[in-house]
């Protein structure tokens, strides 16, 4: 049986793929998690909100760092495999 190895730009859309759908669980995350804040909330709920928001933001922020990532590897192998030095 033939093993196919994906080439460079595959694994590269992957790699975009995966930091979107984090980016997007995230910001959903943050939606339901925190929502609208409470008015007078105690310090308890004070806490987790900031907690949630924190959770939420860093999600956030790392999907984007890897879909990020994940473009510009595409745009190298795609940039490689029209220079012919290939994947």
């Amino acid at each position: 049986m033939v093993q196919l190895e994906p080439d460079g730009m595959a694994k590269m859309s992957v790699l975009a793929g995966i930091g979107l759908a984090m980016a997007i669980a995230g910001f959903v995350y943050g939606v339901v998690a925190v929502g609208v804040p409470t008015q007078d909330p105690t310090p308890a709920q004070a806490e987790a909100e900031r907690f949630n928001l924190a959770l939420s933001s860093w999600a956030m922020a790392v999907g984007g760092v890897v879909m990020v990532a994940g473009i510009i590897g595409m745009a190298v192998a795609a940039t490689r495999r029209t220079s012919g030095r290939g994947v």
